[in-house]
């Protein structure tokens, strides 16, 4: 197991290696616990989902069941915790959890997209481009985000 510091400058490296040299510094994973979310979940239900997700991802959260639906959770929260921790900013004011929504493309790839002052912000930072990448091993969900200027 490496530190996220350590994925992070290994990140880096192998982007430039690619090519990538555009790349905004910011680069930032996080590890979020699935069991964590699913007792949230259980416990505050639909009300615990409109603090950390957009309306499209409840809808798409509720369509899943049990350890689907807790990954799938753990996922998005961790995707959007990596975003603010990106931006500097951490979640809340201009990084708003229900502002970001996260969506699969047709090939299964996730994508990110904004609206309201999220979006109105990272314009404001010259962020053109969100890469993201989430993953789910046992009881955590790993999330990494990188922001091409």
């Amino acid at each position: 197991t490496i530190s996220p510091e350590e994925a992070a400058k290994r990140g880096k490296e192998y982007l430039k290696k690619l090519g990538y040299n555009s790349m905004n510094e910011s680069y930032y994973s996080v590890y979020d616990g699935i069991c964590t979310v699913n007792y949230a979940y259980e416990k505050n239900g639909i009300t615990f989902l409109f603090t950390i997700l957009s309306q499209d991802e409840i809808s798409m959260a509720e369509k899943r069941n049990g350890k689907g639906r807790a990954e799938f959770i753990a996922g998005r929260w961790a995707a959007k915790e990596a975003l603010g921790k990106a931006l500097g900013t951490g979640l809340g004011g201009n990084c708003s959890p229900s502002e970001i929504t996260i969506r699969n493309n047709d090939a299964g790839a996730p994508e990110v997209h904004v609206t309201g002052r999220t979006a109105s912000y990272l314009t404001e930072r010259g962020i053109g481009k969100i890469w993201i990448s989430i993953s789910h091993e046992k009881e955590y969900a790993i999330a990494t985000v990188l922001l091409e200027s």
